[in-house]
């Protein structure tokens, strides 16, 4: 009796292994049917937040509300545009410098990465909305003239993510065709921007859109950020001679009857060096070469002017425009 229980228990265990092991293999099949579904949407997701109204408020980076306010600049009709690198989003305020000229000035908010994705499009965005403007300044750093012939092969988010909310389907096809990694990456970019940019904005206050839009495209350096220290040094990337064959293309294709088109070279920190570059003569029509200011005004990429050194570095840029349209006035 004994033995033929243990041979019923044995058979019967025997039938239901039999019945569970099909099962294992479908249970797991399903899990990685559920994980590839997920990570299917989580590479989707950013693609879809990305064409949401008010993306760049919510989940955008830190020059999301910047970009934005050029290419939504609409029934502007501004005398004076400025179109130029990131030099120009911190280095002058353009409210300052239209009420000391009696005129209508604003900004086109670019990023060096942005701009390395898409070149000009939000001046030529901004001329189909709006009046042409008496004069378009191009304002640069020395060191990013020909910013298309370093382009940059990294930190291209900032434009890749404009591009996706702004730009035609052809477009963006035909970018991401030129550099299918950055479509794998794009995803992974924007979980980090968002984590990234939620701490920054939780931790300090930072422009908002309609803050932006009353300073005409202007924005100031994070007050938290550090400055440079009285005895720096100009890295050897900055003080080597570039050309400026990118800038100049631009100047040249939108001169026209009614619109004139100047370069002006933003302000340098003073360092020890800085004369490498301010002894060098520059193309530019409203200085020959750049401003020297105190290196404390600046953060320590030497570029973007923090917001104590922003009145002098827009004085100076209104005395290079009020000299400038004395010998050549504007159109009306």
């Amino acid at each position: 009796m004994i033995g033929t229980n243990r041979q019923n228990m044995t058979s019967e265990d025997g039938e239901g292994l039999g019945k569970i092991e099909p099962r294992v293999p479908m249970r797991m099949g399903r899990y990685i049917a559920l994980l590839g579904f997920s990570a299917i949407v989580l590479y989707l997701l950013p693609f879809v937040i990305n064409k949401m109204p008010g993306y760049d408020r919510r989940f955008g980076t830190f020059f999301g509300p910047l970009l934005d306010y050029g290419y939504s600049a609409n029934d502007v009709n501004a005398d004076i545009v400025v179109f130029g690198d990131s030099s120009a989003v911190f280095g002058f305020d353009p409210v300052q410098v239209g009420n000391a000229l009696n005129l209508k000035v604003i900004n086109l908010p670019n990023t060096l990465g942005s701009l390395a994705v898409t070149q000009d499009d939000v001046l030529r965005g901004y001329l189909k909305h709006n009046k042409a403007p008496r004069l378009i300044v191009f304002y640069f750093a020395p060191w990013d003239l020909d910013f298309n012939a370093g382009k940059p092969k990294e930190n291209l988010f900032e434009g890749e993510d404009i591009l996706l909310r702004t730009a035609p389907a052809s477009e963006i096809i035909t970018y991401f065709r030129h550099y299918p990694l950055h479509l794998l990456n794009y995803p992974l970019e924007f979980y980090s921007s968002v984590v990234q940019n939620s701490l920054v904005t939780f931790a300090h206050h930072t422009s908002g859109q309609a803050q932006i839009v009353a300073r005409h495209g202007h924005a100031d350096v994070p007050a938290h950020a550090p400055s440079l220290s009285e005895d720096c040094s100009l890295p050897t990337a900055l003080t080597n001679p570039v050309g400026s064959d990118t800038v100049d293309r631009f100047i040249n294709s939108y001169r026209s009857q009614a619109t004139q088109t100047w370069l002006y070279i933003s302000p340098i920190p003073n360092c020890r060096n800085a004369q490498l570059i301010t002894n060098r003569s520059y193309r530019g029509d409203l200085t020959s070469s750049p401003a020297a200011l105190d290196p404390t005004f600046f953060a320590l990429d030497y570029t973007h002017v923090r917001a104590p050194g922003v009145p002098q570095s827009s004085e100076i840029f209104t005395q290079a425009l009020t000299k400038a349209l004395k010998s050549e006035p504007l159109s009306h």
